[in-house]
């Protein structure tokens, strides 16, 4: 059985996870309507803020491990 400190990490791995989701999916939307149309500077600034959270989305999912697992 885990522990509170396990159900946290589950909770912020799952909101992380979630947000990662979303914004990888701005990224998708981004780069196939700047294919047709291109990106204004501030398109291109939020795509790249946007990139960057993605980064340390990834880096913060790492240091999770599954608590639940096959051996």
């Amino acid at each position: 059985m885990g522990t509170d400190d396990d159900t946290t990490s589950a909770q912020e791995a799952k909101q992380l996870a979630d947000e990662l989701s979303e914004l990888s999916h701005q990224q998708s939307e981004a780069l196939q309507a700047a294919t047709y149309l291109g990106m204004t500077k501030e398109q291109a600034d939020e795509y790249e803020k946007r990139a960057g959270r993605i980064s340390e989305l990834c880096k913060l999912l790492g240091r999770f491990k599954a608590v639940e697992g096959p051996e």
